[in-house]
């Protein structure tokens, strides 16, 4: 960066955390196993953290807090899930994960149906738990809207697991086909209730979060801009496929908290450094403001609060973090899908396929020379039909083999580097042949690849591919950023590190 001759300093190293690997995008919970982990450490290292009522700055007096999100309808992809549902063969599955906010609950599914050819009539049920939720019967006519109820669902950890079933039959006499699915495009979820108000700083960032609003002074100190731009590179990266935007905005000369409240699914962190560090909430109406104040050597610290385990134990308006030691965290050479954020992926049609995301973000480094060992299942075949397991990369085919009579996958699969991008789908397919009956009604086939597959990568120099297709990757696992003593410079960097516009 060049702005008018001024001069610059290397910034300290920044370093941008693994996405998704410690916390599911998704949303934004603590496990009773986690739990008990924490207070664990918390019990050994009783000096690293201090619950300090007295000793956080004091906010003027509040005034109104944020807005709250009031029965909000948000689209399947604003929370982090797919917008568009596809449901293969004439019975398709699709499994659906959704993060709920504090006070809400979801009421229903609406989306836009787009039926597949030769399809007479169909159904679609919701299950949890072995509970049938409800059952919708499908239109036979083409881009019709469609409501799915939810009643009676279960809240667990803040969010809501669901499997969705298709069962559809075709016209007579015609034939489903099974590359033509089932799709409900333009998903949308709507909840009831009214969103809780944080009241403690364990609870201050939510599981939906459209945008979060870091305000600086004018003339940021460095320790500031350190400060936001960690902590907006770790709110980023939490929040993953949510797409959380991300805003720095300044506060004029003598103005300590925001001047405008916050929208539903909003929040707003002030960082400002004094004495007397500490993390507090501005307030007891609405949705308050966050405070997070300190000396230039322990600001940073005080960040850790939201994006670290120990926030979990903030459960108090006020908390101080104190002294915490920075070991680094380097990406390892092997991993699984699951550490990936990918629990596992199933398909049940008469030639199932399933796509498996291989992220080098996720990775955290520029990789290659990547092989995953596929371990899963299939339906054995009988002996009257044949078959192959494909796995492929943009249509091309990377690994055949034959199929068995055990129905097991237990294959190391090599990716060849020429086919890497930034985001790369291995496709893996079950193709079969001979005499599967008229409609293929002998029996539907379910593949299934575990999420415990492991995976295996080298670090790339040079990245690979090259290009803009390297970032984010050849930036991570750490960052030098250069800018000059300005706001600008800081709401710059924020904006390239999270890609937010």
């Amino acid at each position: 960066m060049n702005h008018g001759g001024r001069c610059f300093y290397v910034f300290k190293i920044i370093s941008i955390r693994l996405a998704g690997t410690k916390f599911p995008a998704y949303h934004f919970a603590v496990t009773a196993e986690k739990r008990r982990g924490i207070q664990i450490f918390a019990a050994v290292c009783v000096t690293t953290i201090a619950l300090a009522l007295s000793s956080s700055p004091a906010w003027p007096e509040p005034g109104q807090g944020g807005m709250l999100a009031d029965a909000p309808t948000l689209g399947l992809a604003d929370v982090g899930s797919e917008g568009t549902l596809a449901f293969y063969g004439a019975e398709g599955t699709v499994l659906l994960t959704v993060p709920v906010p504090e006070g809400l609950v979801p009421a229903e599914l609406t989306a836009v149906v787009e039926i597949p050819v030769n399809m007479a009539t169909g159904t679609l049920t919701v299950a949890q738990d072995d509970r049938t939720l409800s059952r919708t019967v499908l239109p036979n006519t083409d881009q019709v809207p469609i409501t799915i109820p939810l009643s009676g669902v279960s809240v667990v950890d803040n969010a809501i697991t669901v499997i969705l079933r298709s069962y559809l039959v075709p016209i007579e006499g015609y034939c489903l086909d099974p590359a033509n699915p089932l799709r409900l495009i333009n998903a949308d979820v709507r909840y009831v209730g009214m969103e809780t108000a944080p009241r403690t700083i364990a609870d201050f960032l939510p599981p939906v979060l459209e945008q979060l609003t870091i305000f600086l002074r004018r003339t940021p100190s460095r320790a500031e801009s350190d400060a936001a731009i960690r902590l907006s590179t770790a709110v980023a990266a939490h929040y993953g496929k949510q797409n959380t935007r991300v805003a720095v905005e300044p506060l004029d000369d003598g103005q300590t908290a925001p001047p405008t409240p916050s929208l539903p699914l909003q929040r707003q962190i002030v960082i400002r450094e004094g004495p007397g560090g500490g993390v507090s909430l501005g307030g007891d109406v609405g949705v308050p403001p966050l405070l997070i104040s300190g000396p230039a050597d322990e600001l940073v610290n005080q960040t850790r609060l939201l994006w670290g385990d120990i926030g979990r134990l903030a459960l108090s308006s006020k908390a101080v973090v104190g002294p915490l030691r920075s070991t680094p965290q380097l990406p390892p050479d092997a991993t699984t899908l699951r550490q990936l954020g990918q629990p596992g992926v199933n398909a049940t049609a008469l030639a199932p396929q399933v796509s498996i995301g291989l992220d080098q973000t996720r990775l955290g480094r520029p990789a290659h020379d990547i092989r995953v060992h596929l371990r899963g299942s299939y339906t054995p075949l009988p002996s009257s039909v044949g078959g192959q397991v494909v796995a492929a990369i943009g249509g091309e085919t990377i690994d055949r083999w034959p199929t068995d009579s055990t129905g097991v996958i237990d294959r190391w699969v090599d990716v060849p580097d020429r086919v890497l991008q930034r985001y790369t789908n291995l496709g893996v397919a079950i193709n079969i042949s001979g005499n599967t009956g008229r409609c293929g009604e002998f029996q539907p086939i379910t593949l299934t690849i575990d999420g415990d597959s492991p995976l295996q990568s080298s670090l790339a120099k040079p990245p690979a591919p090259s290009g803009f297709q390297a970032l984010p990757q050849a930036l991570m696992p750490r960052v030098e950023i250069g800018m000059g003593d300005g706001f600008d410079d800081t709401r710059r960097a924020v904006t390239i590190l999270v890609a937010s516009g």
